[in-house]
């Protein structure tokens, strides 16, 4: 790995999971959700799309910085969800993730209320 390649483990992407008595799930996104980011946490997300019952919640506050993997990621999330019926939606997204979802028009199909 080249030095400037190098990627700072603090800003990799993390994820904590809870879950409300009722069944609904918040996933918390913590750091940079890039490629690698995306690996980190992608089987968890999966996991909570799975589990929920009634909804699903992203928590993109302390998301960093998103980039087309993250996109991708959101969108997959969202479909899978809509999918089995759970109501899903962006729980606090930071501005980074609010003007990207604007840039790309997804913000008129991710709810981002939640």
């Amino acid at each position: 790995m080249h030095v400037g390649q190098m990627k700072s483990i603090g800003r990799l992407a993390r994820s904590q999971t809870s879950t409300a008595p009722d069944g609904s799930i918040t996933v918390t996104l913590i750091g940079e959700l890039d490629h690698e980011g995306v690996i980190a946490v992608e089987r968890e997300v999966q996991r909570a799309v799975g589990a929920a019952v009634g909804d699903l919640s992203l928590d993109c506050f302390q998301l960093t910085f998103v980039d087309s993997a993250g996109l991708r990621l959101l969108l997959q999330t969202q479909m899978a969800a809509t999918d089995r019926g759970i109501h899903f939606a962006l729980a606090h997204p930071a501005d980074n993730v609010v003007r990207l979802l604007h840039l790309t028009g997804l913000d008129a199909l991710i709810d981002q209320g939640g």
